[in-house]
């Protein structure tokens, strides 16, 4: 909660600093003085910091986040309307980091130095060396355009919905599978795992059942944070895909000046980064008994 109420007062410090009136860059070049001030007297941007903060405070607790000018509508309404996408497109997004990311980085330290660890080693970097919005250019060059097998913009069906997962999911794929690989190399050459082939039993029983489990904190700490960075990468892909999500609504409260949506949906983002954090931090106990009681064997 701590973190939550720091990071209101720091967006609210940033509006402050940035050059020029919020309200006058809302408005319309034409707008007169007399307008000016009502919209900075509607916004209280002509009360001091504390009481904003306190005020705003106040209307968070009622579940009220600010009036869009730009919009004309409440900022809740819009979040509302617009965050389920963003759901479903990092969801969607995150099982592919799983359904790959984990897998590829298994296979990769189950065979350590084969063709495959090799191959995996170049995927995983090439994928963080690629910007995300080149990516989606280039997925949407190959597949939309040239061979019409997915929609190029736009939501409403799967086929929408394809190649803004892969693109959002492809930095978080090349980040898991790295993990994976260290992790699970670091536990392959402890002395149980050494102990557990010697009695005879399957090298992948050996790899899944046993080395991986003792691997997984490491793990779940990157896809954590990987989860959190998916949020913030999904700003740059539903700008690029047209995506009706929360990022392509916080660009257009950039874009527009819309001083309460901004503030609105950077709170959520930072709120769902926070909540993502203390549920890993919480799954540690599940994965590891040991973390609950110490450390003690």
């Amino acid at each position: 909660m701590g973190v939550l109420l720091g990071m209101i007062l720091l967006v609210m410090l940033i509006m402050d600093i940035i050059p020029g009136d919020p309200a006058a860059l809302m408005l319309a070049e034409s707008a007169t003085p007399e307008m000016v001030a009502n919209l900075r007297h509607q916004l209280g941007l002509d009360q001091p910091l504390y009481l904003r903060y306190i005020q705003y405070l106040g209307k968070l607790v009622r579940g009220d986040l600010g009036y869009s000018i730009r919009e004309m509508s409440h900022v809740s309404r819009l979040i509302a309307a617009t965050w389920p996408n963003t759901l479903i497109l990092t969801a969607v997004a995150m099982c592919l980091s799983l359904l790959v990311g984990l897998p590829l980085g298994i296979v990769s330290a189950a065979k350590s130095g084969s063709w495959l660890d090799h191959t995996s080693r170049l995927v995983s970097l090439l994928g963080l060396c690629m910007p995300v919005f080149w990516i989606g250019l280039v997925l949407m060059y190959l597949f939309s355009l040239n061979l019409g097998w997915f929609p190029t913009t736009g939501s409403g069906t799967l086929g929408h919905l394809v190649l803004p997962a892969v693109t959002l999911a492809a930095y978080s794929v090349a980040s898991l599978a790295r993990m994976t690989r260290s992790s699970l190399l670091e536990v392959l050459g402890e002395d149980y795992v050494r102990t557990a082939r010697a009695k005879g039993l399957a090298y992948w029983n050996v790899v899944v059942r046993h080395a991986l489990r003792n691997a997984l904190i490491p793990i779940i700490t990157v896809f954590g944070m990987q989860v959190g960075q998916l949020m913030g990468g999904a700003i740059l892909t539903e700008t690029v895909f047209a995506w009706p999500g929360l990022g392509r609504l916080m660009v257009g409260a950039i874009q527009g000046r819309d001083y309460p949506l901004l503030q609105g949906t950077i709170l959520i983002f930072a709120g769902a980064y926070i909540l993502i954090n203390l549920i890993v931090d919480l799954s540690y106990s599940i994965i590891d008994p040991r973390v609950a009681r110490g450390g003690k064997a």
